[in-house]
């Protein structure tokens, strides 16, 4: 349950970094960010999707807004099919351990 509103599957609903982690030790996330992708960084394909109803709905749910988004970079996944893909997501996303600064 995301916002106590949303339902979708746990495994693709990531917590969101942010400044309050920074000055608060165990701080709990209080932002979230959905990938639906692999753990390879590659975005799901549509039968993938499809296969998780409530993933699937949400997507669709928001199409139009996804659809919307400009730039010759999320353009290129739109022609390949993937309205739902996002920027600045790969492999590293997935990996157990983070650097950040």
């Amino acid at each position: 349950m995301v916002d106590n509103k949303v339902i979708l599957p746990s495994k693709y609903v990531f917590p969101l970094l942010t400044a309050k982690n920074f000055r608060e030790s165990n701080y709990p996330a209080e932002k979230w960010v959905l990938l639906p992708y692999a753990t390879t960084g590659k975005p799901l394909e549509k039968n993938q999707l499809k296969s998780e109803p409530e993933l699937w709905d949400y997507l669709l749910t928001h199409q139009e807004d996804l659809t919307s988004r400009k730039g010759s970079l999320i353009g290129a996944w739109f022609k390949k099919g993937y309205w739902w893909a996002l920027l600045g997501v790969g492999a590293y996303n997935f990996m157990p351990y983070k650097i950040v600064w």
